[in-house]
């Protein structure tokens, strides 16, 4: 029996799900477990659902009678799962072709956690560029993070939160070890952290990560599961839930919470905060929210955080705009021919 299961917390996503559920069997094996939790879905999920039951016994579906939240379903998709392993999966991703022929030998090593590459796409899942989360690109690499100078070496060399469970479909996780976790995770159980302070909660009690450079998952863009329709509100869900969880484990002054906190300013740049803003402003509404999350975001001393600050708050900024926007676009054409090759 494949000792893997695939947890899928799943809510009004029917219209993706055929296509998460097609990449998962078309791995070619049969006896995969796939766990699915509802959490009181509204679309057509039951229905989309019944029909992969019907052609594939070791799938399970637990629907919820109402809404709890992305960190309670995943906690209960693992509960359910029965395999020696889990793979937390987004109900909108895939699985690269051959992922499970990658993944499962590797089980074998016996680590608690293992990262998979991720490949992003656009919403319609046309691959776009590969995401280097981690800055050993050429080869599995293991850490122990339990010890406090391979922790702070793991930590500083990550360059998106990513690398500290952020992504979902990047995480596999041994069941028991996640098991083992106390309750002090459970405080964060709406804050769309759960997991992440689940399993910062078992470092101190040895955590090996194995991160694994390949590419596995293909990452949907433009369906942002936690964007509520107020982009402020978004951020702050980086800047103030993800560093709670730091501050919470690692003590707020600690020097693993200032890699973290660089690492939530590395995925809301200065030119993603001028962007929203002017966007704001052009729409005539409120920008006090976002000016705020900034200043939390980019707190502290520094020549390098002053001057941030000083271009985020002079109002004439369209010229670095511009000259922001420009780079990024160069950089992100570079990153894209060097995944293709």
């Amino acid at each position: 029996m494949t000792p893997l299961s695939i947890c899928i917390p799943t809510y009004n996503f029917g219209r993706f799900l055929p296509v998460t559920l097609d990449s998962i069997l078309a791995q070619g094996y049969s006896d995969i477990e796939i766990v699915i939790v509802d959490g009181a879905s509204t679309d057509d999920t039951p229905i989309v659902i019944d029909k992969y039951q019907k052609i594939f016994k070791y799938l399970t579906y637990h629907r919820l009678p109402a809404k709890g939240g992305i960190d309670k379903d995943i906690a209960l998709s693992v509960k359910l799962a029965t395999r020696e392993y889990c793979w937390l999966f987004s109900a909108d991703d895939c699985m690269a072709t051959g992922a499970l022929k990658r993944v499962i030998p590797l089980l074998n090593n016996g680590c608690d956690v293992y990262l998979c590459g991720v490949l992003l796409c656009d919403k319609e899942m046309t691959p776009e560029v590969t995401h280097h989360y981690f800055r050993y690109d050429s080869h599995d690499t293991d850490f122990e993070l339990s010890d406090r100078s391979e922790r702070l070496r793991y930590f500083s060399k990550a360059k998106t939160t990513t690398a500290l469970f952020s992504f979902l479909s990047s995480i596999i996780i041994k069941k028991t070890k996640w098991d083992s976790a106390d309750d002090s995770w459970f405080q964060f159980n709406s804050s769309y952290w759960g997991h992440v302070a689940r399993l910062f909660s078992l470092i101190p009690n040895g955590l090996r990560v194995k991160v694994i450079h390949e590419s596995l998952v293909n990452k949907r863009g433009e369906n942002d599961s936690f964007y509520c329709g107020d982009i402020a509100k978004r951020i702050g869900v980086a800047v103030y839930g993800f560093s709670g969880v730091a501050k919470h484990y690692f003590g707020e002054q600690s020097e693993e919470c200032e890699l973290i906190h660089n690492l939530i300013r590395n995925e809301w740049p200065l030119i993603a905060f001028i962007n929203y803003r002017s966007e704001l402003v052009s729409k005539g509404l409120s920008i006090d929210l976002l000016d705020s999350t900034f200043g939390d975001c980019y707190s502290g001393k520094g020549l390098r955080i002053a001057i941030t600050r000083m271009i985020y708050n002079h109002e004439y900024f369209h010229f670095t705009v511009r000259l922001f926007n420009l780079a990024q676009r160069l950089k992100w054409t570079i990153a894209k021919l060097k995944s293709n090759g």
